[in-house]
């Protein structure tokens, strides 16, 4: 190469240097084995949760990018992702935090960023702010939220308080409440739930406002919150509450037993299971959403079906043709629960599902899918990222043996509750 430029020759001694770098030094002996182990895994949930507990063990960098690398697709089982989530929050040794903290905002997969948000609020390691800071404004909610709650799990201070409260004035809905009950962790004020009310907050206790010391959290006795005013309340529905999100599906179980009859409102009406769920559920529409929210409706038996195939504006004429919707709906059939569920998840940017039913799944021909624990599984493995969260109602007034069907209330019951409580959502049992 002497004939070339000195230039020119260095950078081809740079590239390669580049190529042949990886090859001298290569993956770790325990990385080859974990990629084999994989490979010989696939359909085997239970070997891919060995080959990730075999890799974990290596606490490096490079054995967790080898994790993040394979475990977090939608196609792998929930055995596997959740045992990926698991370990990822085991390996926490310095070089790990590092990393992590700087490939939080780098990586191109919004999955991954939020996946790795909440892996460094379970490591709670004052490192990590300067990249969750970053990713604080990520162009998808989800990466935003898992920033803010990973920011919650850190020592109070300034630093975060203040980016903090820039930020929920650019969001709306759910973000707005889960980032405010975020902040009163961090500031010790309460009451405050709307955007504008800590902007306000924030301009008179700019100057005097200072975290606890000694790295004490506000809950703890050695520093009780202040009060403030008491939160602004709306209107509320008997059976969905106040609805927070901007972005809201209802879920509404059509099967046979939802024809059960029952006494209600204050006049002890009889009316089907179905026809009083239809009558709030449209009330709802009339007094909760408006045109700064976008929702959808799914009912599902024995198979599911969408109002419309994406969440759409609260626009008068929208809530109209949702109740033109909501009132043909009729009860019969069996209760395809996972089959609603992962209809609801499908629909892009929502933050909430009301997911109401008057019973545990059933339909037999599903195999693993009427399973209530592969069911939760499901759901938890797919939230890790997605973040929906799930409000649960089990809908059971009147007795369905008086109409001929068999039901398990307090089962029905427990199902749903652990539902809400793998998504952070709200259980109610009305019956």
């Amino acid at each position: 190469m002497s004939f070339l430029k000195p230039a020119v020759r260095t950078l081809i001694l740079f590239v390669l240097f580049a190529i042949m770098l990886p090859l001298c030094f290569g993956q770790s002996e325990t990385v080859k084995q974990f990629k084999r182990d994989w490979a010989d895994a696939k359909g085997f949930p239970l070997n891919q949760k060995e080959a990730i507990s075999k890799i974990s063990r290596e606490m490096t960098v490079e054995a967790v990018k080898a994790i993040l690398e394979v475990a977090f697709e939608e196609k792998v089982s929930y055995v596997a992702t959740q045992a990926a989530f698991d370990a990822l929050k085991r390996m926490q040794t310095q070089e790990i935090v590092h990393w992590m903290s700087e490939e939080v905002y780098k990586h191109k997969d919004w999955r991954m960023r939020a996946v790795m948000a909440k892996v460094l609020g379970y490591y709670a390691d004052p490192f990590a702010v300067d990249g969750l800071l970053k990713i604080l404004k990520d162009k998808r909610w989800e990466v935003r939220l898992a920033a803010a709650k990973a920011l919650g799990e850190m020592p109070s201070s300034r630093k975060i308080v203040e980016p903090l409260i820039e930020q929920i004035q650019k969001e709306q809905g759910r973000l707005v409440y889960e980032m405010s009950e975020v902040l009163e962790e961090l500031t010790g004020a309460t009451g405050l739930e709307e955007a504008q009310d800590w902007k306000n907050w924030w301009k008179k206790k700019k100057d005097s406002w200072a975290p606890p010391s000694g790295g004490e959290r506000w809950g703890s006795p050695e520093t009780a919150k202040p009060t403030v005013d008491e939160p602004k309340t709306v209107a509320v529905n008997p059976i969905y509450g106040r609805i927070k999100s901007k972005k809201v599906i209802f879920v509404v179980d059509t099967s046979g037993s939802m024809e059960t009859e029952g006494e209600w409102g204050e006049a002890k009406k009889k009316m089907s299971r179905l026809d009083i769920v239809k009558e709030e559920l449209s009330k709802v529409l009339d007094t909760q959403i408006t045109e700064k929210h976008r929702f959808n409706i799914i009912t599902f038996d024995r198979g599911v079906k969408s109002w419309k195939s994406k969440p759409v504006k609260g626009t008068t004429g929208a809530k109209n043709s949702a109740k033109s919707f909501i009132k043909k709906l009729k009860p019969g059939g069996v209760t395809y629960t996972y089959g609603a569920l992962k209809e609801a998840f499908n629909n892009k940017d929502i933050d909430t599902i009301y997911f109401l039913s008057d019973g545990e799944p059933t339909y037999p021909e599903r195999g693993d899918e009427v399973k209530r624990d592969w069911i939760l599984g499901k759901i938890k493995a797919m939230n890790l990222a997605k973040s929906r969260k799930v409000h649960t109602i089990a809908f059971m007034v009147g007795r369905g043996e008086d109409f001929g069907f068999e039901e398990d209330k307090a089962k029905c019951a427990q199902f749903m509750e652990a539902l809400a409580r793998a998504t952070g959502g709200n259980f109610k049992k009305m019956d």
